[in-house]
């Protein structure tokens, strides 16, 4: 039972360290950090709580079942946000391109408005010369 327990307590040490590196995986993502962290945010709270159940559990030295239960409840809840910030950091990443695209385009267009308004006024500044010859 003993080596139950320690193996239990080295799985939780390992959850606690997936869910705090992914928190901070997700916090240095600098366009879309606060965005994810937003979207995982209960999830890692009830992640850290069950965790923590486990880790009650396991001081209680209650049946082992229930402990592996509980580990293993934690543990899906830890991938669950890992793949809810791998899709949010790649959502976020295609938005940034389109992003990227559009003030790209909307670049070109403001040049093309830009040498169409010289053409204009050239072409103005062109009829009143012609204007003024005429007269």
């Amino acid at each position: 039972f003993n080596r139950e327990v320690a193996a239990a307590t080295v799985e939780l040490k390992k959850l606690e360290t997936r869910i705090s590196r992914l928190q901070t995986s997700l916090a240095e993502d600098p366009d879309a950090g606060p965005a994810l962290l937003s979207l995982c945010d209960e999830r890692i709270i009830s992640t850290t709580a069950s965790i923590n159940d486990a880790k009650q559990c396991l001081r209680k030295c209650e049946s082992l079942s229930d402990i592996q239960s509980l580990i293993l409840k934690a543990s899906k809840k830890v991938e669950e946000i890992e793949k809810l910030g791998r899709q949010g950091k790649q959502l976020a990443s295609g938005i940034i391109r389109k992003r990227a695209a559009s003030q790209n385009k909307i670049r070109s267009l403001s040049d093309t408005v830009g040498q169409i308004r010289l053409s204009l006024t050239g072409i103005y500044l062109e009829s009143e010369i012609e204007s003024e010859v005429k007269k």
